[in-house]
């Protein structure tokens, strides 16, 4: 069997060097990759000036870059829209569909995802489930783009709860029904968000005309809505950092003595607090979860290194 195997392969004729593919144009490239390459869009600048972004004050819209861009499309609001205009969502194998009037938020957050997504090792997507600490449970991205709100949310202070893919809009343009799946349904400080995320470069007209269809739905509701098409660095690589640590359980007591050497010492470096305690290499992860928990601040505007400066909230707001 081997040797059919290794009849059967070919190796690349003429497999470029890496020089080569370093000079390649971004066209180049994706003939050779047979791959869609897309602009950087969470390129980090680090001679750029930026505000200081303290975590303890900082929300998800923060982090997240916006577009307005749909604000100006207004869709036909013809008379008696609201009860033409219908939401389907799915519960288990049930599918309701009611007017966008009558649909209650707590039927979409209950709604499981209404596409099923499938993955293939050819796919430029990376659909999966990811664990969010706010709600205990795990939670369905149809890319590693929709995973990175899912971190800012999981982050953001007021977050309550989300649902993905939560429900298809069914709505009039004017000449002909459209369709249009929402990335997320979310209540955050007590108020119904509806968010789209979708990279930049990929934002198309359909979908700022569905994104603008969803802002009418959203304004009858008293509803908010965001189209979120990037994020902000380095803060977002720092929650990132974070969360992989949000969960630690703390079995020395090693937060309490960081807390006390700030408590002691004032604002410091995160290499300095850890290195104060019994065991330096634990207090690293403690010392991230504590940040994510918001009893400790750090600027999120600058890369997270042992001389990033640390220090406890109550000292940062007083």
């Amino acid at each position: 069997m081997t040797t059919a195997l290794t009849a059967n392969y070919r190796l690349p004729t003429a497999a470029p060097s890496l020089r080569t593919l370093q000079r390649a144009t971004p066209a180049d490239l994706e003939a050779l990759l047979g791959v869609r390459l897309l602009p950087p869009v969470l390129r980090y600048d680090p001679t750029g000036d930026r505000d200081p972004l303290l975590s303890d004050e900082a929300s998800w819209l923060d982090v997240c870059e916006t577009t307005t861009a749909h604000h100006g499309q207004e869709p036909v609001l013809t008379t008696g829209w609201p009860d033409r205009w219908s939401v389907t969502y799915r519960h288990g194998r049930d599918e309701q569909t009611v007017s966008v009037r009558e649909v209650e938020p707590t039927d979409l957050l209950d709604a499981d995802p209404i596409r099923n997504s499938t993955w293939h090792a050819r796919s430029t997507a990376r659909a999966g489930l990811h664990y969010m600490a706010s709600t205990d449970r795990l939670h369905w991205h149809e890319s590693l783009f929709e995973r990175d709100l899912l971190i800012t949310l999981d982050f953001e202070e007021g977050f309550n709860d989300v649902a993905s893919q939560p429900f298809t809009l069914t709505w009039h343009d004017g000449a002909a029904w459209k369709k249009h799946t929402p990335d997320f349904a979310a209540v955050i400080d007590g108020e119904m968000w509806i968010i789209n995320v979708r990279p930049a470069a990929l934002v198309k007209p359909q979908l700022l005309a569905n994104a603008a269809a969803t802002r009418a739905v959203c304004a009858l509701r008293g509803w908010c809505e965001a189209v979120v098409v990037g994020y902000t660095q380095p803060a977002l690589t720092a929650l990132k950092t974070l969360s992989a640590t949000r969960s630690t359980v703390d079995v020395l007591g090693l937060g309490g003595q960081m807390l006390d050497f700030l408590a002691e010492r004032g604002p410091s470096r995160f290499g300095e607090v850890v290195a104060a305690t019994d065991v330096p290499v634990l207090a690293r992860a403690v010392l991230q979860r504590l940040i994510w928990d918001r009893e400790i601040s750090v600027d999120l505007s600058q890369v997270l290194t042992d001389e990033s400066v640390v220090a406890l909230v109550t000292e940062v707001t007083a």
